[in-house]
């Protein structure tokens, strides 16, 4: 009894040591709390994630503005890969934030919402406001990003990026295209 037990000890070890053991574990923590909070909250504990994650978003965004380094600027850095330092030069960063901004309202709206829907357990209202503040909403708050970005990069007169990694001087030509 004490060698098949240890068999099973050992075997654990090897598969939890690997890539696919540590997988495993995570998916059992995970299928835990998911149980656990489906317990505690019923069904509707599965609109929890979605309007967790669209909280802290908001907070993201407004702390990054209050930091001076807004979330925005770092997604179009991820994407673009322009200089960082060009995106906190003083007339460019205003647009990044005034943007972030809008992601901050936004997200923080929706989840106001959603958090009250289901707090008061209006599951059809809630299903629905996430169907609709889900994908479609998100995507017209990127392009309009975009387009609100550019307009306000053009008039703050700021540098282009080519401006600014080549220390042009004032006046400058303005980021031509892109946001």
């Amino acid at each position: 009894m004490q060698n098949k037990f240890q068999e099973l000890v050992n075997e654990f070890k090897l598969v939890s040591s690997g890539k696919t053991g540590r997988s495993i574990l995570l998916g059992i923590f995970v299928l835990l709390i998911a149980l656990f909070v489906a317990r505690r909250f019923g069904i509707t504990a599965g609109f929890l994630p979605t309007i967790g994650i669209g909280g802290i978003t908001a907070v993201t965004c407004l702390i990054s503005v209050l930091a001076k380094r807004p979330l925005v600027a770092f997604t179009s850095y991820i994407t673009r890969r322009w200089p960082i330092g060009w995106y906190w030069h003083p007339q460019v960063r205003p647009a990044y934030s005034e943007v972030t901004l809008a992601w901050f309202l936004f997200f923080g709206l929706r989840t106001a919402l959603q958090w009250s829907l289901f707090e008061t357990e209006a599951i059809e209202q809630l299903a629905l406001t996430q169907l609709l503040s889900g994908w479609p909403a998100t995507t017209l708050l990127l392009v309009g990003s975009y387009f609100y970005g550019r307009w306000r990069l053009l008039n703050l007169h700021g540098p282009s990026t080519e401006e600014f990694q080549a220390k042009t001087p004032p006046p400058w030509t303005s980021q031509q295209s892109g946001f």
